[in-house]
C-alpha cells in the first residue's frame, strides 16, 4: 500500500514542493517521471534540472530516441496538446504522420481525445491518482472505465465528451502551423523536427562504433572519373574498384584497386567473425583437420588459394541465365566478360573449339549430355561400376537408368580393358552413345581404339576424364581431344579449382557447339554460379603454367612409387600398377574390408577411401579394396626420399592390418607410429610456393 502524501505535496513552491517532490521520487520511483508532465499541465512547479533525479538519468543507460520522445510528450503537455499513440516507424495506425506539437482544433473548446491529459479537479497531481489504483491508457488499453483518465469521473463538473483519436480528425483539424509549412519541413513524428533530425541515427551509429563496423565500409567508395576518361581506347582506361563496372577482366589492376579488394576481404571475414561465431569456429576446426592430415583420396586436389578467393568474390550474387550476349536478365556485362575468359582460358588449355564452363560438376556435365543428347529409350554402353566406372555412366542405381537402356563392358583378368572384346560388344549391343572413362581405372585410356569401335555403329563417343584431367593439360596423358564427340570433366579431382565441371567439344566432333550448349541450359540446369566460373578461370590458367606440368609429373612417379611399396608388402595392386595418379588396393584376400583398413589408416592421419574392386565380393558399403592418389603430395614440398618413405609406412600398415592385426594395435605399434611421424613431418613442411601463389596468366 502506498503511504499518502505530506501535507503541502499538492502546493506550490512556498508549500515546500522540492522536498515532497524527493520523497515521492524515492517511494514512487515509477510513477514520479511520468507524474512531472501531468503536474506541469496543472499548473504546478516542476523540480530542479540539476535535482537527485536529473544527476542519476546522466548515469542511467538510455535507450536512442527515448529523451527525444519524452521531452517532446512534457512539451506536450505543458501547452496542453493532444497526446497521439503512434506506432514503430512514427505513423499511426491506420493514419497519417504523427506530428510533434500539434494541437487538436478543438481542444480549445473543451475537446478530448482518448488519452489526453486533462487536470485533475481537486488539485492532486495525476500521477498520485495513478499510484493508488488508476490505469494510463496504453496501445491495447481502451479508455473510458471507472477511475481512468479518458473517462469524466463521477462528481467532475463539466466532465468532457470523449471524441476519436487525433488519426480519425479530418486535415483541417490538424495543426494549422504544421499544415502552413512546406511538405518537406512539416515534422514526422513525436519531437522530430528538423533540430532533431541529426539525431535520429546516433543509437545506429552508437552500435556501429562498439562492434567497430564504422570506420571500414564492407564495399570500398567509387573512384571519381578522370578527366577524358570516355575519350580513351577501351584497352587503356584504368580498372574500376570493385563492385562497379569493369572494361576488362585481363588489364593488370593497381595497387589502389588490389587493397580495395583485400579491405573488402578484411572487412568480410571480421563481419562473418562478429555475426556468425559458431561457423566461424568450424572454419578453424577445418583448417586445423587439414593442416595435420594427409589427403590421399583419388578424386580430390588441394583447391588453389586464389580460387577460394575468386569463389567469395561479388560474382556469385548476380542471376543471369542464357550465354553471354544472349542473357534474361540484366546486368550482366561485367559476369558475360568472367564467363568468356574462363571459356577461353578451358578451349587454349586443352587444344577444344568450343568449352562450356557452366555445369555445376562433373556429374552434372554428364547428365546434361545423357539428357540433352539422347531420346528415351536410346541404349548407353559404359564401363560396369565395379569395374572402374561411374555412376553417372547409367549405373544401376542412378536415375538416368529409368530413362536409357544400360549395358557395360567390364576388364580382363589383368583387370585391363580388352579392346577387341569391346568392338565385338558395340556390335552386338549398338549403342547410341559409347562412354570410355571411368572413377578406378589406373591405366591410360586408348581413344583411338574407342573411336574406331563407336564408328563401326555410328555412334557418339564421350570421354569422362575427371580424373586425369589434369594428366591431360599437362601432356602426362592421351587427349581425348581429338577422338571424341563430347569430353566432360569436373574441375576439382585434378584441377586444383572449384566445385564445378566443363564440357568440351571434341575436334571432329559431329555435334554444334549449340547442340551441346542447349544440353546444359536450358536442357539441364539453370542460373550458373558466377562465382564458381571465376574459379574455374583461375584454376585453368594456373593449370597452363609449367609448374602445373612439373606437379603432375611428380603425382604419376609418386603413384608408381606407392603401387612397388605395396606390391612389396603383398598387397596385390589391380592391373599390376598404374599410368595416372590412382593405386587400387585388392583386399578380396584379406580378413578385413576396405572400411577397415581406411579407419585404420585415418587414425594416423592418412586419408584413403575404400573402393570396389573388379568381381568384388562384399557390397559397396563394405568393398573389398581402397583407393590411393597423389594428387595432393605433387603439390607438396616433399621429395622422392621422403614419398618413398611414406609409401613404405603405408604398406606396411595396410599389410600388417590385412594379415588379421587388430586395429587398435597397429595403431598403437610401430608402423602406426612410424607412419604418423611420416605424416607429421610431411604436414609441416606445407605446399610448394608456386601452389601458394598459383594466380591464373592473362
Amino acid at each position: 500500500m502506498v503511504p499518502a502524501l505530506p501535507a503541502g505535496a499538492g502546493g506550490g513552491r512556498a508549500a515546500g514542493l522540492l522536498p515532497a517532490r524527493r520523497w515521492q521520487r524515492q517511494l514512487l520511483p515509477a510513477v514520479g517521471r511520468r507524474a512531472a508532465g501531468r503536474r506541469r499541465a496543472a499548473g504546478r512547479a516542476v523540480s530542479r534540472p540539476g535535482g537527485p533525479a536529473a544527476r542519476a538519468a546522466r548515469h542511467r543507460p538510455r535507450r536512442a530516441g527515448r529523451p527525444v520522445r519524452r521531452r517532446a510528450a512534457r512539451h506536450r503537455r505543458a501547452a496542453g496538446a493532444v497526446r497521439t499513440q503512434p506506432r514503430r516507424g512514427g505513423r499511426l495506425r491506420g493514419g497519417p504522420p504523427a506530428g510533434g506539437r500539434r494541437r487538436a482544433a478543438g481542444a480549445a473548446g473543451g475537446l478530448r481525445t482518448p488519452g489526453a491529459v486533462r487536470p485533475v479537479p481537486g488539485g492532486a497531481p495525476d500521477g498520485r491518482r495513478r499510484a493508488l489504483g488508476g490505469r494510463r491508457p496504453g496501445r491495447r488499453h481502451q479508455p473510458g472505465g471507472a477511475g481512468e483518465p479518458g473517462a469524466a469521473r463521477p462528481g467532475a463538473a463539466g466532465a468532457a465528451r470523449r471524441l476519436p483519436a487525433q488519426r480519425d480528425l479530418p486535415a483541417a483539424r490538424r495543426s494549422a502551423a504544421d499544415l502552413s509549412r512546406p511538405r518537406g519541413q512539416r515534422r514526422r513524428g513525436p519531437g522530430r523536427g528538423p533540430r532533431r533530425a541529426a539525431r535520429l541515427g546516433d543509437g545506429h551509429h552508437r552500435r556501429l562504433r562498439r562492434a567497430g563496423l564504422h570506420r571500414r565500409p564492407l564495399l570500398p567508395p567509387a573512384a571519381p572519373p578522370s578527366p577524358g576518361r570516355r575519350d580513351r581506347p577501351p584497352a587503356a582506361r584504368p580498372h574500376r574498384r570493385l563492385g562497379h563496372a569493369v572494361t576488362g577482366l585481363d588489364a593488370p589492376a593497381d595497387l589502389a584497386d588490389l587493397a580495395a579488394v583485400q579491405a573488402w576481404c578484411a572487412d568480410a571475414l571480421v563481419s562473418l567473425d562478429r555475426r556468425d561465431a559458431p561457423l566461424v569456429r568450424l572454419a578453424h576446426a577445418e583448417l586445423r583437420r587439414q593442416r595435420g592430415t594427409l589427403n590421399l583420396v583419388a578424386a580430390a586436389s588441394p583447391t588453389l588459394p586464389a580460387a577460394l578467393v575468386a569463389h567469395a568474390l561479388l560474382f556469385s550474387s548476380v542471376t543471369a541465365e542464357g550465354y553471354a550476349g544472349g542473357r534474361y536478365h540484366p546486368g550482366t556485362e561485367v559476369v558475360d566478360q568472367v564467363e568468356q575468359l574462363a571459356r577461353g582460358r578451358a578451349e587454349r588449355l586443352f587444344g577444344a573449339p568450343h568449352a562450356n564452363v557452366q555445369p555445376l560438376s562433373g556429374s552434372a556435365a554428364n547428365l546434361a549430355v545423357l539428357y540433352g543428347l539422347l531420346d528415351p529409350g536410346d541404349t548407353v554402353l559404359a564401363l560396369e561400376l565395379d569395374h572402374g566406372g561411374h555412376l553417372t555412366h547409367v549405373s544401376r542405381g542412378a536415375s538416368i537408368a529409368k530413362r536409357v537402356t544400360a549395358s557395360y563392358y567390364e576388364v580382363d583378368e589383368r583387370g585391363l580393358i580388352d579392346h577387341a572384346a569391346l568392338a565385338v560388344l558395340v556390335k552386338q549391343v549398338r549403342p547410341r552413345l559409347l562412354i570410355c572413362g571411368g572413377s578406378a581405372y589406373p591405366r591410360q585410356l586408348d581413344f583411338a581404339a574407342f573411336r574406331a569401335a563407336a564408328d563401326e555403329v555410328d555412334a557418339l563417343l564421350l570421354a569422362d576424364v575427371s580424373h586425369v584431367s589434369g594428366l591431360v593439360a599437362a601432356g602426362a596423358h592421351p587427349s581425348p581431344v581429338p577422338h571424341c564427340d563430347v569430353i566432360t570433366t569436373s574441375t576439382y579431382k585434378q584441377l586444383c579449382g572449384p566445385r564445378g565441371g566443363l564440357l568440351l567439344r571434341g575436334a571432329s566432333s559431329r555435334l554444334s557447339a549449340r547442340a551441346l550448349d542447349r544440353a546444359v541450359f536450358p536442357g539441364f540446369q539453370g542460373t550458373p554460379d558466377f562465382g564458381g566460373i571465376a574459379a574455374k578461370a583461375v584454376a585453368l590458367g594456373f593449370a597452363a603454367r609449367p609448374e602445373f606440368a612439373a606437379a603432375m609429373r611428380r603425382v604419376v612417379r609418386y603413384a608408381r612409387t606407392f603401387a612397388a611399396a605395396l606390391a612389396d608388402h603383398g598387397v596385390p595392386v589391380v592391373s599390376g600398377g598404374t599410368d595416372s595418379h590412382l593405386v587400387l588396393a585388392d583386399l578380396r584376400a584379406a580378413a578385413v574390408t576396405g572400411r577397415q583398413v581406411a579407419d585404420v589408416l585415418r587414425r594416423l592421419g592418412v586419408l584413403v577411401n575404400m573402393n570396389l574392386v573388379p568381381r568384388d565380393p562384399r557390397p559397396a558399403a563394405e568393398t573389398s579394396g581402397i583407393r590411393i592418389g597423389t594428387n595432393d603430395l605433387g603439390f607438396r614440398r616433399v621429395g622422392d626420399a621422403e614419398v618413398a618413405e611414406l609409401a613404405r609406412a603405408t604398406a606396411a600398415v595396410v599389410a600388417e592390418v590385412a594379415g588379421g592385426g587388430r586395429p587398435d594395435a597397429v595403431v598403437r605399434g610401430s608402423r602406426g607410429r612410424d607412419l604418423a611421424g611420416c605424416v607429421a613431418g610431411i604436414t609441416a613442411r606445407g605446399y610448394r610456393e608456386d601452389w601458394r601463389q598459383g594466380g591464373a596468366v592473362a
